[in-house]
């Protein structure tokens, strides 16, 4: 998964506008300012700037192999072997079915990915990892839980599931 750039963008905005408010701040109050009072805003900024940038460039991937899948998109990351999926079917126009997104329950949605925890309009919940320019999604029950995934390229991932699941 690309990382939202638009979040670098913020965050190395936020110290920057801190600083300019501040300024304006004191000047504008004609008072004294101990350097304590000014340097504590602005290093609180700068580290929770860090913590958001650092979040958001972590590495994410959705990936298959001939062990299995692997889905460390968001949260905690997910292995699915193959022998361990007890059903995978194809879910043919995914956006009007009802398997669709129908609530983020704990999950991330930016620019074309969809990933987390969802709600879907049939009221099940799902672990979610799907391109919003996806048809069709495999719908997967393992462990007790479901998994919708519409990763790029779809057609070599179906293929993958319908060849080593049953």
């Amino acid at each position: 998964m690309q990382p939202p750039h638009g979040v670098l963008l913020v965050a190395l905005a936020l110290p920057l506008v801190m600083i300019v408010a501040l300024t304006l701040a004191i000047k504008l109050s004609n008072k004294q300012v101990p350097w304590v009072h000014r340097i504590v805003p602005v290093a609180l900024v700068s580290v929770v700037s860090l913590a958001l940038i650092k979040v958001a460039y972590t590495p994410h991937s959705f990936r298959w192999s001939e062990w299995g899948i692997c889905d460390d998109t968001f949260g905690a990351q997910v292995d699915l072997a193959w022998s361990d999926i007890e059903e995978a079917r194809r879910i043919p126009d995914v956006w009007r079915s009802e398997f669709t997104l129908a609530l983020r329950t704990n999950g991330t949605a930016y620019g074309p990915y969809r990933a987390g925890s969802f709600r879907l309009a049939n009221g099940d919940s799902a672990r979610v990892f799907m391109m919003t320019s996806a048809r069709d999604a495999v719908l997967i029950r393992a462990h007790g839980a479901m998994y919708l995934f519409a990763p790029e390229p779809f057609e070599d991932f179906a293929a993958a599931v319908k060849r080593h699941v049953p």
